[in-house]
């Protein structure tokens, strides 16, 4: 049966008629979906109190409507004068159980097809180029096999033809079938793990079902809604935090860690849907906090809690003396027994705090990581601050004046979270580190990271030791790019005045020749070396250089080897 389209806003209106598989007909009514309500049908009639009464579930009912399309109606509850209806499936199912389920998401094909292109002639033939690789996974565990396809179809629209393509996953049952009521929870899982690989909220807008006999039908419940722009800016084919390909050959190990993850119920399905929130500011601080809150009480769940306090154990020692002194005195093993008790009443034992917690997970987390994404003692303070108003129920101390301050945190939490999560997914530290360069998304840009620890580590251009005199002399120019540097026989870097002033009046006559070392200074073409991008440092310290040609002073002439301060 062909997709039916539906818009989930828009509330929908049609007469039907009822009938029970049991009883037969029930009658006419008006069912009534989308809009952002549950599906209902308003009976012309009460039912039968011998046929259903109030409080009645129904596994299935039929309605007709009157073009004579029929719409099966799964799980429903039978109201005063109104049948409440969980699911619609437009066809005629015989029960309500599914061997498949076909998901659809807005903002994820435009990612799963990067690279991909249309070679042929217009109106002969059109052939897909560097078509992306499916999805395939089985889950033995969860009973479940996913896999990707990408689905088309084409439209005439006066004298354009339109091609018209988008992704779907495809979950299927192995171990059995599906009931409706277990439908949203496959799209939640899904939509889940690529918000959390992609840093870019995915919304469900579109579910099919597939049933024993081999038929596809459109299903419909409220969580199902349009595509939408969405809250991440920006294209999502570079807009998100990793690219598919770099994840092709891992899908399996991905899948099954993270349905597998003790995490993935409590934490990564919460994280998943803040990344989704749109409302009230304060109200997302909030959620972020008490994440980082969650994950690190998990992470140190089962650690030894501090014990009872000095001053207590003072206090039961002499009770125990007391005890053992009295005119009726207990055995031991009523004596032990009855300080337990007046202890774990009584008695103050310590709690794992929030700070202790959070400091136990960062000392075991890699530590680049955490200097790149670089929580502060101040922010944690504030992150601190939240967190503990939450646990007493006060009012946050958050202050509108500093939310640039806050916008910092979420996107510092946000992004070790993420990397929390890509370790638990299987992913590396690499994929990671990888993941902030190379993309357009927002999160990099807004955490405020230690961009030179994150160039260093990854290892995305050089650092140049240079000379306490080199130093002081780059510290001194106006500019810090368009430079030029000579490499000595001993492998020291010096500052060129001349050949920085060489380069800058070549530059200002136009010249068809290449930008080459050979054409600008008149060397080898081996002379040396261009860099668009390096850093020099000394003594700690550390400076950003662009557009830099370092030459190598065995290969300038005799006469201007001298030339480098000037």
């Amino acid at each position: 049966m062909a997709d039916v389209l539906i818009d989930p806003h828009e509330r929908h209106q049609q007469d039907v008629h009822l009938r029970h598989p049991e009883f037969g007909d029930l009658g006419t009514g008006t069912l009534a979906y989308g809009g952002e309500q549950w599906p209902s049908i308003v009976l012309d009639t009460p039912l039968p109190i011998s046929v259903l009464t109030g409080g009645t579930r129904c596994a299935l009912l039929k309605a007709k409507t009157r073009d004579q399309q029929l719409i099966s109606l799964v799980d429903c509850t039978v109201g005063d004068g109104v049948i409440h209806v969980d699911y619609l499936v437009f066809g005629n199912i015989q029960a309500p159980a599914f061997k498949r389920v076909d998901l659809r998401f807005s903002d994820i094909t435009k990612w799963f097809t990067r690279g991909q292109s249309l070679d042929g002639a217009i109106g002969q033939s059109l052939t897909w180029n560097r078509r992306p690789t499916p999805i395939e996974v089985a889950l033995p565990d969860a009973q479940i096999a996913i896999r990707s396809r990408l689905v088309g179809r084409g439209e005439q629209r006066g004298e354009d033809f339109v091609l018209h393509e988008h992704l779907e996953f495809v979950v299927e049952n192995t171990g059995g079938t599906f009931r409706a009521a277990d439908l949203p929870q496959q799209a939640r899982d899904i939509g889940c793990l690529f918000t959390i690989l992609r840093a870019r909220p995915l919304v469900l807008t579109g579910m099919s079902v597939v049933t024993d006999d081999g038929r596809r039908h459109t299903l419909y419940f409220p969580g199902i809604e349009t595509a939408k722009t969405s809250i991440e800016p920006g294209d999502p084919a570079v807009g998100s935090l990793i690219r598919k390909n770099s994840l092709d050959g891992r899908w399996q190990t991905i899948f099954e860690r993270y349905y597998a993850s003790p995490l993935r119920k409590l934490l990564w399905r919460r994280f998943a849907g803040m990344q989704q929130y749109e409302g009230y500011w304060e109200y997302r601080v909030l959620g972020f906090v008490s994440l980082l809150d969650q994950y690190v009480q998990q992470k140190e769940k089962g650690s030894a809690p501090p014990g009872i306090s000095h001053q207590d154990s003072r206090k039961l020692r002499k009770l125990e003396q007391a005890i053992t002194a009295a005119a009726v005195p207990l055995s031991n093993v009523q004596r032990d027994a009855l300080l337990r008790e007046i202890g774990a009443v009584f008695c103050r034992h310590g709690k794992q705090s929030f700070a202790r917690n959070y400091r136990k997970v960062m000392a075991t987390t890699d530590p680049d990581i955490v200097r790149i994404i670089n929580i502060s003692e101040q922010h944690f303070e504030i992150i601190k601050d939240v967190r503990d108003a939450i646990a007493h129920s006060d009012e946050p101390p958050i202050d509108h004046r500093n939310l640039t301050d806050i916008n910092v945190i979420v996107a510092k939490i946000t992004l070790l979270l993420t990397y929390c999560a890509y370790i638990d997914f299987g992913l590396s530290k690499q994929d990671f580190l990888k993941s902030l360069r190379g993309n357009s998304h927002r999160l990099p840009r807004m955490a405020q990271l230690d961009e030179v620890h994150l160039d260093r580590v990854a290892r995305n251009t050089e650092f140049l030791p240079v000379s306490a005199e080199t130093w002081k002399t780059l510290m001194q120019t106006r500019h810090r790019h368009m430079l030029c540097l000579v490499q000595t026989a001993s492998g020291e870097l010096e500052f060129s005045e001349h050949y920085t002033k060489h380069y800058a009046d070549w530059l200002k006559h136009p010249h068809d020749n290449p930008h080459t070392i050979d054409t600008i200074f008149g060397i080898p073409a081996d002379g040396g070396r261009f860099l668009n991008r390096v850093y020099i440092e000394h003594g700690g310290q550390t400076m950003e250089l662009h557009v830099v040609y370092l030459l190598y002073a065995s290969h300038l002439p005799p006469n201007e080897r001298d030339l480098t301060a000037g």
